[in-house]
């Protein structure tokens, strides 16, 4: 019994020695990927390129570990924000999300606010806000990450033209990074602020932080900030028609990008300076940057870019009298512009096929093609563009006649006198019946115009009518949507998250901006409804808009959520307060005023 107690007990120290070595053998590991994630944050400064390898090599290891996973994805997302691959960085920035423990609210706050940023380079409004909004709940101006935090609330603003506002976050951000000295954030808060002031054309603040931001971006060697720096001083000289210096920034813009490796960039560059030496009358040194900008979208395949590129060149080309091979571009546009369904440059081809038809004196193609892009931008009432189509009428009418007249005056040369005075006679009565027939073809074709255009204006009415309730009707059921979750997250006592839902539900009323939509679609009937009856309400005005958009009583109930005898209620005390008779056709009467 007691060689039995002995036994067990060795065997228990042997099992507790070789534990021991197994903890050891984890801490020595730890220890290990501790040294290989600094010397990667090493490479990341120093050799991106060897970063990018080690790091592919380290990956499985680096998630055995939730706090070094973490800071290995972030590592991973610096990476490829310096080369411009925001979609790369988002996903790294989820994994990184993905270890972050509940605890850890400060390492929480920095991500969502990372991933906000990264989809401003993407324009993506609404994710950036819902990220945003998830800090905004938490940070203090107290916090490290606050300055961030404003600047990426400026970016937001940017995003939708509210540049005043941005420019004032901006600026506040910009004066607490001063201070902490962060200046790799303060390069991007000098270029967005160096935007903004562009949009709203103070061309001279917005050279002056585009060059602070260069200085900065020099310093710390971002080459892909630099390239967005360099290319935004290439457009601001040329917007101040210094075309000079647009040309040498655009020129080191491309200097860096020959190493930085990113074809759209590329092409986008030496577009911009293929127009700039347009502008210069330098049309050979344009043509070989737009060939070679071409090629780069081809071999790529930058659909978009290709479309721009024969645009352009296609322009060009009827500048320089090179009519046959402008022609041969601007088909190209037009049939990759189709297919990718762009209506605005297939409107700018169009014009410049309407263009070359008239410096090439074939005035009718060159009619026929304006009328096409007058109808195409949905332009017809805009009077410079009337005008233009009626020059262009005039001329092809007068050269028709002009021929006329030209063949009548050589016959005029082989008669006699008599026969002379017979023609002239003629002629009189010829311009005459024609100028009645040309006033009877003009005035029928007004008339098919001004029907064509009603009839075209009816259908964009209905469609946007048609539009606006399909709006609200999606709207509708969101509501039912969310009065369904909240009944549900009521029920299980989910107090917050509810407060959240209602909160959401609060902002999605359907109605919203509903009354101001309809108004812009039919300013005409709002304001003569209100005007003559001042007694309606609002909710009165809202029904009668309904009535006007010719819904049935059933559509009508489904959209208020009330029944179709509540309608039938609703109309009859509204014509009531209209002091209409019982027998008027309520609808009719909307559509009469």
């Amino acid at each position: 019994m007691k060689r039995f107690a002995f036994i067990f007990t060795l065997i228990l120290l042997l099992f507790q020695f070789n534990l021991g070595f197994a903890n050891d053998d984890k801490t020595f590991e730890k220890v290990d990927l501790k040294k290989k994630l600094e010397r990667l944050n090493f490479l990341l400064e120093t050799d991106s390129e060897k970063f990018y390898l080690e790091a592919n090599t380290v990956e499985s290891l680096m998630r055995q570990d939730a706090d070094l996973a973490i800071d290995f994805y972030k590592l991973l997302s610096e990476y490829h924000y310096a080369k411009g691959e925001h979609e790369t960085v988002i996903s790294n920035l989820h994994q990184a999300k993905s270890f972050i423990k509940e605890k850890n609210v400060s390492e929480f706050l920095k991500v969502n606010l990372n991933l906000g940023t990264a989809f401003y380079f993407l324009n993506y409004v609404d994710s950036m806000e819902f990220y945003l909004n998830i800090v905004t709940d938490k940070v203090g101006q107290k916090d490290p990450i606050y300055p961030q935090y404003l600047l990426a609330q400026g970016m937001k603003n940017q995003l939708v033209s509210d540049y005043l506002s941005s420019i004032e976050t901006i600026i506040e951000a910009i004066k607490i990074l001063e201070k902490v000295k962060d200046k790799r954030k303060l390069a991007i808060a000098y270029n967005n602020l160096a935007i903004n002031y562009g949009h709203i054309d103070r061309l001279d603040l917005q050279l002056e932080y585009l060059l602070k931001a260069v200085a900065l971006n020099q310093e710390l060697g971002n080459s892909y900030q630099l390239i967005m720096n360099y290319n935004n001083l290439g457009v601001n000289y040329k917007n101040l028609k210094d075309l000079e210096k647009s040309i040498y920034y655009y020129e080191l813009a491309y200097n860096e990008l020959l190493t930085f490796e990113n074809s759209f960039l590329l092409a986008q560059n030496l577009m911009n300076r293929a127009n700039v030496h347009v502008l210069l009358d330098e049309y050979e040194m344009a043509e070989k940057l737009f060939l070679e900008c071409e090629a780069i979208c081809g071999a790529n395949q930058i659909l978009h870019g290709t479309m721009l590129t024969a645009i352009n060149l296609g322009d060009l080309y009827r500048v320089q009298k090179k009519f046959s091979q402008s022609e041969i571009k601007l088909q190209e546009a037009l049939l990759i512009t189709r297919s990718l369904k762009a209506k605005k440059e297939e409107g700018l081809v169009i014009q410049n096929l309407s263009n070359l038809a008239k410096d090439r004196k074939d005035y009718e193609t060159a009619l026929s093609l304006f009328q096409k892009y007058h109808f195409l931008n949905d332009s017809i009432l805009n009077q410079k563009v009337k005008m233009e189509a009626s020059e262009l009428r005039e001329k092809y009418e007068m050269e028709k006649k002009e021929n006329e007249i030209i063949s009548l005056s050589q016959q005029k040369l082989y008669q006699q006198y008599f026969i002379a005075l017979v023609v002239v006679a003629l002629l009189i009565f010829i311009v005459l019946a024609q100028g009645w027939r040309n006033k009877h073809r003009i005035a029928k074709e007004n008339l098919n115009a001004a029907n064509k255009l009603a009839k075209v204006k009816e259908e964009t009415i209905a469609a946007r009518e048609k539009d606006l309730m399909d709006q609200v009707m999606e709207k509708v059921v969101l509501q039912e949507h969310l009065n369904t979750l909240l009944l549900k997250i009521e029920n299980q006592n989910y107090e917050s998250l509810a407060t959240k839902v209602k909160s959401i539900q609060k902002k999605q009323n359907p109605w919203d901006g509903m009354l101001h939509k309809f108004q812009m679609l039919h300013p005409e009937f709002i304001n003569s409804l209100t005007k003559k009856h001042p007694v309606l309400s609002k909710g009165d005005v809202e029904f009668c808009s309904l009535m006007r958009m010719n819904l049935s009583n059933k559509e009508i109930a489904q959209m208020l959520h009330i029944n179709v005898d509540s309608v039938f209620t609703k109309k009859y005390r509204i014509m009531k307060k209209l002091d209409l008779p019982k027998d008027t056709d309520f609808t009719s009467f909307l559509h009469s005023l």
